[in-house]
């Protein structure tokens, strides 16, 4: 489900590519009239970019496509990831950002959803947040790339000290559907 026809085309290519088959539909989410229901939703880099509000409808639209007892998953920015953070403001600041505004999320825990109850979150890939550098700092970024290709190549002796210092880039959650609800 995406509201982009070109994004829709290159996922069904990527399916396609490696004989898998999925159904995908082209249109806003907030619009959507979902019959169906499902055992597990799953999506990754969304809810970062809708205001707390659109996160919070998106949420409710993705509760209400579950199952009961069906398992809700996502991983968004992390509000917690320092350099993430510290990157991203100064890319948008110079003009550097491409992605659109983002809405990166603290905690799951604050938020009340009606019908999903919060299984676990936690924060992760502090390494990943390196690749933000070189957008804040374009010349800069271009000079550490060796050094940032080094420690990405090492992740077990590097991510445990990062996550220390800048903690992770992303929020994973797990939701299940209230029985009943």
């Amino acid at each position: 489900f995406d509201i982009s026809p070109e994004c829709i085309h290159v996922n069904k290519a990527a399916f396609e590519k490696r004989g898998l088959h999925a159904d995908f539909v082209v249109g806003n989410l907030f619009d959507a009239k979902c019959e169906q229901r499902f055992d597990i939703v799953m999506h990754t880099g969304l809810l970062e970019h809708f205001s707390i509000q659109g996160q919070a409808d998106l949420l409710r639209i993705f509760s209400n496509s579950l199952k009961p007892g069906g398992v809700y998953m996502t991983y968004v920015p992390y509000a917690g990831g320092r350099l993430y953070r510290y990157c991203m403001e100064r890319t948008m600041r110079i003009g550097n950002w491409k992605v659109g505004p983002e809405v990166p999320i603290e905690t799951f825990r604050e938020m009340e959803i009606n019908g999903l109850e919060l299984v676990e979150e936690y924060p992760l890939d502090a390494l990943y947040q390196l690749a933000f550098l070189r957008g804040a700092f374009p010349i800069l970024g271009t000079l550490t790339l060796p050094v940032v290709m080094i420690i990405t190549r090492h992740p077990s002796v590097f991510e445990q000290l990062f996550f220390k210092l800048i903690s992770g880039y992303g929020l994973f959650a797990e939701f299940k559907r209230i029985e009943g609800f």
